[in-house]
């Protein structure tokens, strides 16, 4: 009877062995199962966002180049209006000066009198090379190139 006994435990055994082996198997397909779609999912998820990203990646880069152009529009404006301004100015000025009939040798004749109530820091800040730019190059006879006379400054 201790036989029997036995090999049935040694039968019960042999087959809760089998069931373990195959529930261990069927554990692991399925695993390797759940790897599979979570794959899956994840290249259709990829898949399905790829259109949508790209649009509004596309959205945005008119949305960049709108304000660019808009920019380079209010740049050039901006220029323009400063232009203007400073022809307007010069137009000014020269209304001015044919209205007065200013004389270049009337004006020379008052510089004299202008750099000697000039404070002396004003000629202390400026740096010597916006005075004296590459030496008496650009000079002939006391007269610029420009057809500016040059003045002579107090030290």
């Amino acid at each position: 009877m201790e036989e029997e006994v036995e090999s049935g435990n040694i039968e019960e055994l042999s087959r809760i062995g089998n069931e373990r082996k195959s529930a261990h198997e069927l554990v692991t397909s399925l695993e390797a199962q759940i790897e599979s779609f979570a794959i899956e999912y994840a290249d259709d998820l990829c898949r399905a966002t790829y259109e949508p990203k790209k649009i509004l990646a596309d959205g945005y880069l008119d949305v960049l180049i709108s304000l660019k152009d808009k920019w380079e529009r209010k740049k050039i404006t901006s220029n323009c209006e400063t232009q203007l301004r400073e022809v307007m100015a010069n137009i000014n000025l020269l209304k001015e000066i044919m209205n007065y009939n200013w004389q270049a040798s009337d004006e020379l004749s008052h510089l004299p009198h202008i750099l000697e109530d000039s404070p002396d820091e004003f000629f202390t800040k400026i740096p010597p090379e916006v005075n004296d730019p590459g030496g008496d190059s650009g000079q002939l006879d006391g007269q610029r190139e420009d057809g500016e006379f040059g003045a002579d400054r107090r030290t």
